[in-house]
């Protein structure tokens, strides 16, 4: 979106917001409705009738139950997709299918046939799959206005992916959130089999004002610190156990003039459509707060956060998710790796809010950095790095759940040494990287815009 076009929607939100209110109040009423009648429609569907819709009933029985899918197009997201996928296949064997899903209506989302060629030739049992060009639900606003790429949002078009995803259960991954491990067996997790959902936390638990004016159950209410916020670079979701929950997702995210205006994006409209399906005590996000990766640790004073680092539910570390601006991604127009050096463990509600550590760099006292031949960090080791370096570990309680509490008021850095797992993850992303660029170097037009612009 251009600045003065976003300029202007913001001073329409705020003028318009008592209006904008009102209307999103009646549009949920609307939809209890209409949810409920489509829901009760697709269960009385007779059975071939439902067959001849989903393809027939042999492709429908071949077709993959479970799968991973990337909500990425145009240039950068569709890189750092590629990099991601190749170390899925390569280094992890993960034999799951994947569907790359993009908006090809618009430039800004459309891949070129180049890239599209080049992503089917290095990685297998892969589909690339239009979204502008699925069927779209008649009983939802549509995702954009034709024609309008001012109004493109990424956000939107990933919940439409899960929304129409190929797949039953679906781990839907932002383009640069990196799996390391395989994720297959978080499919089979007892916690997700139970619930059918499994999401995890953010480093923000500032209120979030959308629950409030959606009218259901106010996480925060009452609570001293709050939960901590949602986070979707990565989401585990059982399509057939929730539609209802997809059908309320699909509506938040396409009343973004309400929802985007009281939350940061998609990322807590999750647990929001659990709350409107009725279904709050089935969501599932894991306990674990989320630690934070670093580069560098600049003469052991300051840090430069590359993102997220997400546990499963064994506490083993299971995605880095590189969230944020200045160069945390891979860009296909520049060789440059992205190292990982030092990890952030866990830091606390009250050290986050007094901090910006998505900005350029944050301070790191020295006695809070410890070497790795003291202690040797890795993927699955969190707690004995903890013990070996004497950080004594204050579980946190109800909402605020982790290795370490709130009363942790320097978070400790662990040097992650070279011959670790975690380590060797990086470099192979960074390979995969490298190998990226040498074919870009060979024909300009991978990993490009439609207009031929770098995204």
């Amino acid at each position: 979106m251009s600045t003065l076009c976003a300029l202007q929607v913001g001073y329409l939100c705020t003028s318009l917001r008592p209006v904008i209110d009102a209307g999103f109040q009646g549009d949920v009423a609307a939809m209890q409705h209409i949810i409920t009648q489509h829901l009760a429609a697709a269960e009385q569907q007779p059975q071939a009738e439902q067959q001849q819709a989903e393809g027939g009933q042999r492709q429908r029985q071949q077709r993959p139950t479970r799968g991973i899918v990337l909500a990425v197009g145009g240039g950068t997201y569709a890189a750092n997709a590629f990099v991601n996928l190749w170390v899925l296949r390569r280094h992890l064997n993960c034999t799951l299918p994947v569907a790359i899903m993009y908006w090809g209506a618009s430039r800004l989302d459309a891949i070129n046939n180049s890239t599209q060629a080049f992503l089917r030739e290095h990685i297998s049992d892969l589909q690339l799959i239009d979204a502008s060009r699925l069927p779209y639900p008649g009983h939802h606003r549509r995702l954009f206005p034709p024609g309008n790429d001012d109004m493109f949002n990424g956000w939107k078009v990933k919940m439409f992916a899960l929304y129409a995803a190929p797949f039953d259960e679906v781990l839907i991954l932002d383009g640069d959130s990196t799996p390391l491990q395989d994720p297959a067996p978080l499919f089979e997790h007892p916690a997700f089999r139970r619930h059918g959902v499994m999401a995890w936390p953010d480093n923000l638990c500032e209120r979030v004002v959308l629950y409030r004016q959606v009218g259901v159950e106010d996480p925060w209410r009452g609570a001293r610190y709050g939960p901590w916020q949602g986070e979707t670079g990565q989401l585990l979701l059982s399509r057939r156990m929730h539609p209802d929950v997809l059908e309320w997702l699909l509506f938040l995210n396409t009343h973004d003039e309400f929802t985007y205006f009281y939350s940061y994006g998609d990322k807590d409209t999750l647990l929001a459509a659990f709350q409107l399906a009725g279904k709050a005590g089935q969501f599932y996000q894991a306990s674990m707060r989320a630690c934070l990766s670093s580069p560098t640790v600049q003469g052991k004073q300051a840090m430069r956060v590359l993102g997220f680092l997400q546990h499963a539910p064994d506490l083993s570390l299971a995605f880095l998710h590189r969230a944020g601006p200045f160069g945390r991604k891979y860009d296909p127009a520049e060789d440059e790796a992205k190292p990982l050096s030092h990890v952030m463990v866990q830091p606390s509600c009250q050290w986050n809010s007094k901090r910006a550590p998505f900005g350029p760099t944050v301070a790191v006292p020295r006695q809070s950095v410890h070497p790795a031949r003291r202690c040797r960090f890795d993927l699955g080791n969190v707690s004995a790095a903890l013990a070996a370096c004497g950080v004594p570990e204050t579980p946190g309680k109800g909402l605020q759940k982790g290795l370490l509490g709130d009363a942790c008021a320097h978070p400790p850095v662990f040097e992650v040494g070279e011959a670790t797992a975690l380590a060797e993850l990086q470099r192979q992303s960074d390979a995969a990287f490298a190998f990226l660029r040498a074919a870009k170097k060979r024909d300009a037009s991978l990993f490009q815009d439609e207009e031929g612009g770098q995204l």
